[in-house]
């Protein structure tokens, strides 16, 4: 009770409203961003689309597209390419990325200043230096993209 009352019931409560506030600032943040996002639509093998990056997130193993001018996001397992720095999906894009996704394909095209790039869908070894091409070739085809519902093959 000396902590109390050496500082007084007023400092405690406005310490405790302060705190109060942040959190409930957070909150808003945290919901407003997932209704921004909505419901994402699963990138699989016939998925197609194209589009300038507006927005980009991630969640778990996850990154989510939101591109200019377009109502719906993109649900996209996240991948790696070790020809880039950085390598994982997330960090690489930047707003302004032209991005596209083509009928069948299970590969993400990228296009940033004239430069074109690419990852494939779900895959974590892609030119990975330390890897087997063997090892590659058996993680490779056991991508969600491939298996789940695909109807190109």
């Amino acid at each position: 009770m000396e902590f109390i009352e050496s500082y007084g019931d007023r400092d405690i409560r406005r310490g405790y409203v302060l705190v109060g506030i942040a959190f409930l600032i957070l909150l808003i943040a945290m919901v407003y961003d997932a209704i921004r996002i909505g419901e994402p639509y699963p990138v699989i093998m016939e998925t197609k689309f194209s589009g300038t990056l507006e927005r980009v997130a991630q969640q778990k193993s996850h990154v989510y597209l939101i591109l200019d001018g377009k109502s719906e996001s993109w649900e996209v397992k996240d991948c790696y390419n070790y020809n880039y720095n950085p390598s994982g999906l997330m960090k690489f894009l930047n707003k302004g990325d032209y991005l596209e996704k083509h009928y069948c394909s299970d590969t993400l095209f990228i296009t940033r200043r004239g430069e074109k790039f690419h990852f494939l869908i779900g895959d974590s070894n892609y030119n990975h230096p330390g890897k087997t091409e063997e090892f590659k070739q058996y993680w490779r085809a056991r991508r969600e993209i491939v298996t789940k519902d695909n109807k190109c093959q």
